[in-house]
């Protein structure tokens, strides 16, 4: 039996592709060969934020994206985030990372909870262990689930300040672990 394709329309190289059901972006980028500026990080479905895990089901238009867009540098700053914090937690277990807001061409952070104060050698140490989580090259995984369930997972790892903002507010949650 054949497989059932979709077409897809994809702006950066502009051509109408045809692709099975449930394709990733990440396959689409590949057997295109698709090169922007930098390395393709996500992508635009429909004019919607996508990951490049992001499985087509349906007829869409896509625009694949870098850095150099916005959308892309946000991507890329939210990954170093999870880099950062995977970073204090395995330095600093008893600590969270809290990021605070933008400031200046950065984010002002605080570890919270574990009486440190962060010199020249603790600093160090971070930047060395989010350099070895970046080689590792550690794939970050999206796991969508009912809000109990990501909040039991923040109280049982003992993450009480993001128990605390999601509490009265949502009914899903999306929970990205590395």
């Amino acid at each position: 039996m054949q497989q059932k394709t979709i077409d897809i329309y994809c702006e950066n190289p502009a051509m109408k592709l045809a692709y099975p059901v449930g394709t990733t972006l990440e396959e689409i980028v590949k057997d295109q060969q698709i090169k922007l500026k930098h390395p393709v990080i996500g992508a635009l479905v429909n004019n919607s934020l996508r990951e490049l895990t992001y499985q087509i089901y349906k007829p869409k238009k896509v625009e694949f994206i870098d850095v150099t867009h916005d959308d892309g540098m946000r991507m890329y700053i939210r990954s170093l985030i999870f880099v950062l914090h995977k970073a204090c937690r395995e330095i600093f277990p008893k600590s969270h990372l809290v990021v605070r807001h933008p400031i200046s061409n950065g984010y002002y952070c605080t570890l919270e909870n574990g009486n440190i104060f962060l010199r020249g050698k603790e600093t160090a140490q971070i930047y060395e262990k989010m350099k070895d989580i970046i080689e590792a090259d550690l794939p970050i995984h999206r796991n969508e689930m009912p809000t109990e369930e990501a909040l039991e997972i923040f109280r049982a790892n003992n993450q009480r300040i993001r128990y605390r903002c999601c509490v009265p507010v949502a009914t899903c949650l999306h929970l990205f672990i590395s």
